[in-house]
């Protein structure tokens, strides 16, 4: 059974593996994106992601009067989240609901209570 070549010698062919540089080796991932291209990579909106910057959930590098978000921050702000997350995060919105309900005595009542 014959193998067939690639025309390279097997000191060629890894030599080929071994170069990183100008188009060689694997892809890389961004370090930055503009905000244009992270619209185009999340499905968001630009306002959206002005908003996820200005809470910090996404984070940026500044360049001048670029503002440019890092592209892992992206990646996990869209990675899916494990049960045991979203049921800690349901959790810690429940507190808050029920926080805020203490705090206003007058809206957790029923109408017409006297004080």
């Amino acid at each position: 059974m014959s193998v067939p070549s690639t025309g390279l010698s097997e000191y060629e062919q890894r030599g080929r593996l071994a170069k990183i540089g100008h188009n060689r080796g694997p892809p890389l991932e961004p370090l930055a994106v503009t905000v244009a291209e992270a619209c185009r990579l999340t499905g968001l909106g630009p306002t959206k992601i002005w908003q996820l910057i200005g809470k910090g959930e996404i984070e940026v590098a500044r360049v001048g009067r670029r503002t440019l978000p890092l592209f892992a921050s992206l990646k996990r702000l869209l990675e899916p989240k494990n049960a045991d997350e979203v049921s800690r995060e349901r959790s810690i919105a429940a507190r808050r609901l029920r926080a805020k309900g203490r705090r206003h005595p007058k809206h957790a009542g029923g109408k017409g209570v006297a004080t």
